[in-house]
This record gives structure tokens, sequence and C-alpha cells, in this order.
């Protein structure tokens, strides 16, 4: 699980709170353990969000993150493609193809994240 995505569950269930972790939590002990939490201008108030409640939310927010992570790296990659399809260049078919894939990846991937947090994409092939 990637923290940032927990961070923003946790800031959903409980929006008056601020939160922070220590590490990646795998179950409510963990949790207990890692997160910390203020409240009211309190330091290391109690948590009142079950690890249970967190996981169901994580996983609406997973795709959510994950295609959002996805989009910037396939516009990065656009990007350092640019300069194959200048006015001056004829670009090839090859290369076209690849500007395309990557143009429809929102549309024909689902990315997700592995266990240790790392972005899994089926990316295009550059020429």
């Amino acid at each position: 699980m990637k923290i940032e995505i927990i961070i923003d569950v946790l800031d959903e269930l409980e929006p008056d709170s601020l939160f922070s972790l220590s590490e990646t939590p795998t179950d409510q002990a963990s949790f207990e353990s890692a997160a910390k939490c203020s409240k009211d201008g309190l330091i290391d108030t109690d948590i009142s969000v079950k690890w249970s409640d967190v996981e169901a939310k994580y996983k609406e927010h997973e795709g959510k993150f994950a295609m959002n992570e996805m989009r910037k790296k396939r516009d990065e990659l656009l990007k350092e493609s640019d300069v194959e399809v200048l006015s001056d260049r004829t670009p090839s078919d090859e290369m076209k193809a690849y500007r395309q894939a990557l143009r429809d990846l929102p549309v024909n991937e689902n990315p997700t994240y592995d266990a240790d947090g790392n972005l899994i994409v089926n990316w295009p092939t550059k020429p």
C-alpha cells in the first residue's frame, strides 16, 4: 500500500484531523502504532478510524491515484517524444503509433500498484 493513498483516505474519513504515518501499516495494531493524529490543536490524539475502513476506502482511491500517476508519466513520455514530430521532421509510422498508444493509455489501461507500491502499466515500446 502507498502511504500517500492511506493519508488521503484518512483525510477523507476524518477531515478535521491531521495524520502522519511512520511506516505502511498492515493491520489494526500496526496502524495504531504507525499512525499519528492531531486534532483540535492536540498532538498524538487517539485514532478513531479503524484499519478495516481504511482498507476499504484504499481500494477506491488506489485506482484514481494509479490513473493520475500513469497520466503524469505518459505526459512526460509524450513531451520527450515531441522532438520527433516537430514541423521540420517527418515522424516514422512507428513513432506515430507509439505516440498514439501513449495518448490511448487512459482508455486501454487499468493501472495498479504492486506490493511494493510501484506502478504497473503496460507501457508502449518507444521505437
